[in-house]
């Protein structure tokens, strides 16, 4: 049995998931923004199941992110100064930063 830390948590990370996960099943094609919802809402999930592992969560996710972003530049000729690209690699450097910062303990996992 699993134990729900915060169920807003669980039931964004969820709001997030199924519409996504709709969206790429019935179009057959996934986007950027859709793998963007998806590993959003991925982490909101994670993060409200698993107790103390808000750091291990945040560098893990912004390493996914960051190799998706360069991923989707080489292979879907995506302009790598575009709002898309920019966004999410500012998402996964801000996802980096604060997983170290959590994990050297100067941030609590609050």
């Amino acid at each position: 049995m699993v134990r729900v830390r915060d169920n807003g948590l669980l039931a964004l990370g969820l709001l997030f998931v199924f519409p996504t996960v709709y969206l790429i099943v019935s179009s057959y094609s996934i986007s950027f923004v859709n793998f963007y919802f998806l590993l959003t809402g991925l982490f909101l999930i994670f993060n409200s199941v698993l107790e103390h592992k808000t750091a291990s969560l945040s560098i893990i996710f912004s390493f996914i992110l960051l190799l998706a972003v360069f991923i989707a530049i080489m292979n879907l000729n995506i302009y790598p100064w575009s709002k898309e690209s920019l966004i999410s690699i500012i998402t996964g450097v801000t996802f980096l930063i604060r997983g170290i910062i959590i994990y050297l303990g100067y941030l609590s996992e609050k």
